[in-house]
């Protein structure tokens, strides 16, 4: 995103949503093709190919692009005046939280990760180290070192998580069956 002309210099962008609903979606949308690109990309990596730049450093990128942009598009939904850009600030929500949900899951780069592992990590600095653990332990926390009907129950689980965790952001609460049935 170009820094507007208005802000300071060094400031990325304007937090006041002059944006009209579809382009929230449209950017949304174009932030999933570009982040499922560059995962895509590193899912394709062979052999010698998988170094920790080409890893490690794509990685951390589709996180800075993603969570930046994402935290931004989510935040019209709690602040915005306009009903109709907080719905698309919802279902923008939830279209990203799909697709964070299927980039962690994705088992292509869970096996770079674990040859990234295996590889003499002597030469990365203690940031990208940390940063490899991470993203090990997060794949391992959502099972991506089990069965593949593990793996299914998780992602689907996550994403059920996901669903709810929207729908009480802007229902407010939501009735359980068994407290439905109890009253």
């Amino acid at each position: 995103m170009e820094p507007n002309k208005t802000t300071a210099p060094g400031i990325l962008r304007a937090w006041d949503y002059d944006l009209e609903p579809k382009e929230l979606l449209a950017r949304a949308t174009c932030l999933i093709e570009d982040c499922r690109a560059l995962c895509d990309k590193i899912g394709a990596l062979e052999g010698d190919q998988i170094t920790f730049n080409n890893v490690l450093g794509e990685l951390a990128e589709v996180e800075r692009l993603f969570m930046n942009e994402k935290l931004y598009l989510k935040r019209a939904m709690y602040v915005s005046m306009n009903k109709e850009l907080r719905d698309a600030s919802s279902e923008a929500s939830r279209m990203l939280d799909e697709f964070q949900v299927e980039c962690g899951m994705r088992l292509d780069i869970f096996e770079k990760l674990q040859a990234l592992e295996k590889m003499d990590t002597s030469s990365l600095s203690a940031e990208m180290k940390r940063f490899l653990e991470k993203l090990i332990r997060l794949r391992k926390r959502d099972g991506l070192h089990l069965s593949p009907e593990v793996q299914k129950q998780v992602k689907d689980l996550k994403n059920e998580i996901n669903e709810l965790s929207l729908k009480i952001t802007t229902k407010g609460p939501i009735e359980t069956k068994e407290e439905t049935t109890n009253t």
